[in-house]
C-alpha cells in the first residue's frame, strides 16, 4: 500500500541486497522548479555523513527510469506507523491521546531536532510534521525525510500555501519564507499541539488561530477525564509556536532546555507505557485499508496499514570441519583434581574437561564461545567461528606426556605455515570516498579545492572531509560544497546555466503600411509602471480590490500596477472590513497601516486576582468591558497565595470576549 500527503506517494520497497527501504516518488508540481532538484541534492550530499538512530538516513535522490522520471528520495527503511495515521484513527474510533502519550513522544522529539541543529549550524529539517513522523511498534519515535527544508524554500510558495498544500507551517515574518531552525521549532509546536488536542490540525488552523487553540486546549488524563495544561507546557506551547514573539526559541537547543523544566513538572506522565498503552488500543482496532488521494492543494489521508514489527529471519548455522590450532588459540582447561584410587586400585571413571578454543581475526580480542556443547557458532563482525571441544582428560603417564608435546610441536609448526592461507590478513582500510559528477549540459571543467580533474561526466577518489567542488561551463559556473566519508560514493548532479533565449524575429512591416517605432527607453519605462503595496497591522489581513484577491499582509510587499487604488482589508476571524485608498508611485513602495479598532473584554477570577494585560496592570477582577485593540493579548491572573494563570486570548469584532480563570485549580 502507498502512503500519500503534499510531498508525494511514498512505497517500501528492496534494494539490490534485499533491504527494505522506503521511496518517497516526490511530486512532479514540486521538481518542475529548477533549483528545487539542485537545492535538494546539494543538502542530501551535505548531510550524507550524518547518523542517529532517531533519523532514517537518507541513502539517495534517484530518478528511477526514463519513463518514471519522477525524482524519489531512497531512505533506509523504518517499521511502524506514520504518526498522522496514528492520529487519524484515534480521531476516528475515539481513542484519547493522554498527556503521558504526547509528552513521551515530544521527549524524543525535540532532543533529536535539537541534535540536528547542532550537527548541521545553517541547516534545518524544514518539514517537520506528523506525516513525516514515524511511531515503531517499541514506542520509539524516527524522524524521516530530514533534507527536505532548502528544497521547499525554492518553491517561494506564501506561508498559508505551504500550509494548506503540503502540511508545512512556517512562522509569520517579513519578506520571503525561510526554513531556518525558528521553522523546524513551529512545526515541532504543531505537532505538540496535535497531540494535546489528539487530532491533526484542519486547513484552517494556522497562524492566527494557533493561539485559540492553545488557549482551549486541555490535557487529557489516563482515566479518560481532562484538565487545564500545566503551566510550564503552556508557555513552552506559547515560545515554540512563537505566540510570545520576544521569547520565541530559535532552535530547537533551546526548546529542548526549556522542554526539560517541562518534563521535571510533569515527569510521572511522561512514561513510555503510557504511549505503549495507546499504541496498544489503536492496533486492536487497526485494519488495513486503501484511502484515495485528495487533489494537490489539500493533503491527502493516508493509508492506515498495520504496523506490526518484521519478523527477523533466523541466522543459518553452517557446520565447520574441526579447526586447525593456530598461534592464537587460547585453551583455558580447569585444573584436575587428583584422582583417588578405588578400593580395587583401578582409577575413578573418565572424565571430560571442555577446552574452549576461540580463534580471532586480525585487531580482534579474543572471545569466549557462548556454548558449551560442540556445536560451532558465527561471529557477525568477522565470520570467525569459536568452537568447545570435549577432550577427554586421562591418567597421565610419561610416555603420552612426551607424546603429546611433540605432537604440539609438530601442530605448532603447521599451524604457523598454515596460518597465512587458512586466516589471511585483513584487507587494508579504505581511505578514500568515491565522488560523482554530472551535468546538465556534459562537457563542463570541474574542480575540486582548486584542483582541475577534467570534464564531466567524471569520477573521483577523493580522501575524507569536506570539499569545494567548482564546475565551470561555457554560460557560468556552479559552486558546491561536498563532503565525502571514507568508502562512501557521493552522486553530484548540476544544472548549468543555459544561454539566454534569443529574442523573437520580427517580421518587418510591408513598405504600404507606415512603421511605427519605439524609443529603447520606452521598454525600460514599460517596467517601471508598476509599484508596490506593504501592510502594516497588529493582525494578519487580505487585500482585495474590485473583489479579487491580491495578497495578505504576511508577504513582504504586494506589486499592483501605479496609479491610484481602492482596496479592501478583511479579517472574517475577527469580523474586521475596512477600505483604504492608495496612490502607488512607479517602482515604490507605499505603505498602508492599519489603526485597528477596539473590542471589548470581561475578566473573573475565582476567588480574586490582579489582572495585567500584554505587561501592563488592568486592576482586580471582576472587570467588564474592558476595550482592547482586536487580535491577540496575553492575559495573566495574579493572586498573592495562589499563584497565577497564564492566558492567550483573541479579541473580535464580532462579540464581546469573557475570560474567568479559576486560581484554585492547578
Amino acid at each position: 500500500m502507498a502512503f500519500h500527503d503534499g510531498l508525494g506517494e511514498r512505497r517500501t520497497a528492496q534494494d539490490p541486497a534485499g533491504a527494505d527501504v522506503d521511496l518517497l516518488r516526490l511530486r512532479q508540481e514540486l521538481s518542475t522548479v529548477p533549483s528545487f532538484e539542485f537545492a535538494l541534492r546539494e543538502r542530501i550530499s551535505r548531510l550524507a555523513n550524518f547518523r542517529h538512530p532517531a533519523f532514517a538516513r537518507i541513502r539517495s535522490l534517484e530518478r528511477p527510469s526514463a519513463s518514471d522520471n519522477a525524482l524519489t528520495v531512497v531512505s533506509d527503511h523504518a517499521p511502524g506507523v506514520r504518526l498522522s495515521v496514528l492520529l487519524t484513527a484515534a480521531e476516528e474510533r475515539g481513542v484519547p491521546v493522554d498527556l503521558g502519550a504526547a509528552l513521551c513522544l515530544l521527549r524524543q522529539l525535540v532532543p533529536a531536532i535539537a541534535i540536528l541543529h547542532e550537527t548541521a549550524r545553517d541547516a534545518a529539517h524544514g518539514a517537520i510534521a506528523p506525516e513525516r513522523l514515524i511511531v515503531t511498534p517499541s514506542a520509539r519515535l524516527i524522524v524521516a525525510e530530514y533534507a527536505l527544508g532548502s528544497a521547499l524554500e525554492q518553491l517561494l510558495f506564501a506561508r498559508d500555501r505551504y500550509w494548506t498544500e503540503l502540511r508545512v507551517p512556517l512562522p509569520r515574518a517579513a519578506g520571503l519564507a525561510r526554513f531556518d531552525h525558528a521553522a523546524d521549532v513551529l512545526q515541532i509546536g504543531v505537532v505538540a499541539l496535535s497531540l494535546i488536542l489528539g487530532r491533526r490540525l484542519k486547513d484552517d488552523e494556522h497562524g492566527g488561530r494557533l493561539a485559540d487553540l492553545v488557549a482551549s486546549a486541555r490535557a487529557t488524563l489516563a482515566d479518560g477525564g481532562s484538565d487545564v495544561l500545566p503551566d510550564a507546557l503552556q508557555q513552552w506551547l506559547q515560545r515554540a509556536l512563537h505566540l510570545d514573539a520576544r521569547g520565541a526559541f530559535p532552535s530547537a537547543i533551546e526548546a529542548r532546555l526549556a522542554f526539560d523544566r517541562v518534563i521535571e513538572e510533569c515527569g510521572d506522565d511522561a512514561s513510555p507505557t503510557r504511549l505503549e498503552a495507546l499504541l496498544a488500543r489503536c492496533r486492536g482496532e487497526w485494519t488495513p485499508r486503501a484511502v484515495a488521494a485528495d487533489p494537490p492543494k489539500a493533503l491527502a489521508r493516508p493509508t492506515i496499514v498495520d504496523f506490526k514489527p518484521l519478523a527477523e529471519a533466523p541466522r543459518p548455522v553452517t557446520p565447520l570441519p574441526s579447526p586447525i590450532p593456530s598461534a592464537t588459540a587460547v585453551a583455558a582447561v580447569p585444573p584436575v583434581a587428583p584422582r583417588a584410587a578405588t578400593p580395587t586400585g583401578s582409577s575413578s571413571p573418565e572424565s571430560f574437561i571442555a577446552t574452549t578454543v576461540v580463534r580471532s581475526g586480525p585487531d580482534r580480542a579474543p572471545a569466549m564461545s557462548s556454548s558449551f556443547l560442540g556445536v560451532p557458532t558465527q561471529d557477525d563482525a568477522t565470520g570467525v567461528d569459536d568452537e568447545v571441544i570435549a577432550t577427554p582428560a586421562r591418567r597421565s603417564k610419561t610416555p603420552m606426556v612426551a607424546a603429546v608435546l611433540v605432537a604440539v610441536a609438530v601442530i605448532g609448526i603447521a599451524a604457523t605455515v598454515a596460518r597465512p592461507r587458512l586466516f589471511p590478513s585483513a584487507p587494508a582500510r579504505v581511505t578514500t570516498g568515491t565522488l560523482i559528477i554530472t551535468t546538465d549540459p556534459s562537457g563542463a571543467q570541474a574542480s575540486v579545492d582548486g584542483v582541475a580533474h577534467g570534464v564531466t561526466p567524471l569520477t573521483l577518489a577523493l580522501p575524507p572531509g569536506a570539499h569545494t567542488l567548482i564546475v565551470r561551463g561555457e554560460h557560468g559556473e556552479r559552486t558546491v560544497p561536498v563532503t565525502i566519508a571514507a568508502g562512501s560514493q557521493v552522486a553530484q548532479y548540476l544544472d548549468m546555466p543555459k544561454p539566454a533565449p534569443a529574442p523573437p524575429a520580427v517580421e518587418p512591416a510591408p513598405l504600404s503600411e507606415p512603421v511605427a517605432t519605439v524609443p529603447v527607453t520606452a521598454v525600460a519605462d514599460a517596467a517601471l509602471l508598476a509599484g508596490w503595496v506593504a501592510v502594516t497591522s497588529r493582525f494578519d489581513v487580505q487585500l482585495f480590490e474590485d473583489g479579487k484577491l491580491l495578497g495578505t499582509s504576511e508577504s513582504d510587499r504586494i506589486m499592483v500596477g501605479a496609479g491610484k487604488h481602492e482596496i479592501e482589508l478583511v479579517n472574517d476571524e475577527l469580523g474586521y472590513r475596512g477600505t483604504r485608498a492608495v496612490q502607488v508611485a512607479p517602482g515604490k513602495v507605499s505603505m498602508l497601516s492599519i489603526d485597528p479598532p477596539k473590542g471589548t473584554i470581561a475578566l473573573n477570577a475565582i476567588p480574586w486576582a490582579e489582572v495585567t494585560i500584554d505587561g501592563e496592570r488592568a486592576g482586580e477582577t471582576p472587570l467588564g468591558n474592558v476595550s482592547l485593540p482586536i487580535g491577540a493579548h496575553d492575559v495573566v491572573f495574579r493572586h498573592p497565595e495562589l499563584g497565577e494563570q497564564r492566558y492567550r486570548v483573541s479579541l473580535t469584532l464580532k462579540a464581546p470576549s469573557r475570560l474567568s480563570a479559576d486560581l484554585r485549580k492547578k
